[in-house]
């Protein structure tokens, strides 16, 4: 039972918070902007809410992220036609630097080894194209690599993926990763 408080007085816009925790609990991509309009209540009372229904409804918390982001690329993989290549650079990529990415959300952790991945495979794809799938932007990505990745292994130079495609692969994916190019 939900302790009582003024934003829960109507069901209306606490259900939205039910069914968002449920939905993302099952996979189903459902963003945090949608919930917010869809509850009428702000960004800071539709946190406390999820807060509280964690405790009750645990598969949220307990949900493997890993493998909601390896279901994305996978999605990525079919909808582009990509080799199986391609997923599987993916997955040595999402291991290995999880531990950088996992504080972001899952798209943006799934653009992210895509665009890797698609550079690992020397894919012609443009990475503005996946962007546009999962409904990212691909400064996000950048973002990502530049200041989650590159950072923490003391790479400078990144300011785009044609300009840093040499250093992504030969620095990156080789001798971090292991993927031979």
């Amino acid at each position: 039972e939900l302790p009582k408080s003024p934003s829960y007085k109507h069901l209306n816009r606490i259900l939205p918070v039910f069914i968002f925790s449920f939905l993302r609990a099952n996979t189903v991509n459902v963003s945090i902007s949608l919930l917010l309009n869809l509850s009428g209540m702000d960004r800071h009372k539709c946190f406390q809410a999820l807060k509280r229904i964690n405790g009750i409804f645990p598969e949220y918390v307990k949900r493997d992220r890993k493998q909601v982001v390896l279901g994305k690329v996978r999605m990525i993989k079919v909808y582009f036609g990509l080799d199986s290549g391609f997923f599987e650079s993916a997955t040595k990529i999402l291991q290995r630097f999880w531990e950088f990415l996992c504080n972001t959300g899952d798209n943006i952790i799934a653009g992210t080894i895509a665009a890797l991945a698609l550079l690992s495979v020397h894919s012609n794809l443009p990475v503005l194209r996946v962007c546009e799938k999962i409904g990212i932007s691909q400064s996000a990505i950048i973002y990502q690599i530049r200041n989650k990745l590159l950072k923490r292994l003391n790479l400078t130079g990144f300011k785009t993926f044609r300009q840093a495609k040499n250093m992504l692969t030969s620095e990156v994916l080789e001798k971090v990763v292991g993927i031979k190019s």
